[in-house]
């Protein structure tokens, strides 16, 4: 198996909170989601089960792409 030189890159959702200056109320409205789930989102304590307009709609409003949001929201190992 052959080791690829591209860089593994995640998004951490807190941390793009913070700086976007995005409450979990609102965003968690915005992708229909309750504030207790995307909290449990954000502290890694569950998997969300977002169906692909809301993942979508997190793309958006955090400003990354799905691959970056995958790989922080399911920490597994993505194949390239």
């Amino acid at each position: 198996m052959q080791e690829s030189n591209r860089q593994q890159t995640y998004v951490d959702m807190g941390e793009i909170l913070k700086k976007k200056n995005i409450s979990q109320r609102w965003l968690a409205k915005e992708i229909g989601v309750s504030k207790s789930s995307l909290n449990d989102y954000i502290r890694k304590n569950s998997a969300p089960k977002l169906d692909p307009m809301q993942m979508w709609k997190l793309c958006r409003a955090l400003d990354c792409s799905l691959e970056e949001l995958v790989r922080d929201l399911y920490p597994v190992h993505l194949e390239n």
